[in-house]
């Protein structure tokens, strides 16, 4: 087996195998690796000292926008394009509410449990922290109910990346890595620790007031 060592200023003398490296070059960028290494029948041993940054941070680039990102299916454009007009959708919906064109309240109701006990329920104050994010006023939303706030951050990202996908094909290859390796409990467990941190917070408003 021929070894290529490399004096590489990121991290350190080291070898690696000359036909691997020259395979893994060569999907990234057949030029540039036809370039360094030459033709098939070409030997390379020898010590390379590497002081050009910048064929070292092309290939960088380049094997991350392959790891980062791909083409995405028709499905997924589909599915990403609903996502965003739901969300879209939603927001309108918010903001016809703080214009006071369309009541909230027809549809969501009283509180029982703040009728019963006199407390805020998990999930009250969501509603007009949800209706201020919307307006942007991003800092008073997270004031008057921070998972509410938060969830409405989450949805804010999400709809950019379906949009990203939907409109323009971009697909991030991370999201189906945090499906396949993060469990659908451990996500129900954050969202239930989430909700409980935002219902502590209104708790305690609501107790310091009564005070």
């Amino acid at each position: 087996m021929r070894f290529l060592y490399n004096l590489d200023p990121f991290d350190g003398a080291h070898a690696q195998p000359f036909r691997a490296r020259k395979e893994v070059l060569l999907r990234v960028n057949p030029e540039l690796s036809t370039a360094i290494y030459g033709g098939d029948n070409q030997r390379v041993d020898r010590i390379r000292i590497l002081p050009y940054f910048s064929w070292v941070m092309d290939i960088s680039q380049q094997v991350n926008k392959a790891k980062f990102f791909r083409r995405a299916t028709g499905r997924q454009r589909t599915a990403a394009g609903v996502f965003f007009v739901v969300t879209v959708s939603a927001w309108l919906l918010f903001h016809l509410a703080a214009n006071g064109k369309v009541d909230l309240g027809i549809l969501v109701g009283p509180c029982g449990f703040e009728q019963q006990y006199n407390l805020p329920c998990p999930t009250c104050g969501m509603t007009h922290s949800a209706i201020a994010f919307c307006e942007g006023k991003v800092l008073e939303s997270f004031y008057i109910q921070p998972a509410g706030a938060l969830f409405c951050s989450v949805l804010a990202i999400c709809a950019f990346l379906a949009l990203l996908t939907g409109v323009f094909g971009v697909y991030f290859t991370h999201i189906d890595r945090f499906f396949r390796e993060v469990r659908i409990g451990r996500i129900i467990a954050a969202l239930l620790i989430i909700t409980a941190a935002g219902w502590a917070v209104t708790i305690a408003r609501a107790i310091a007031a009564k005070n």
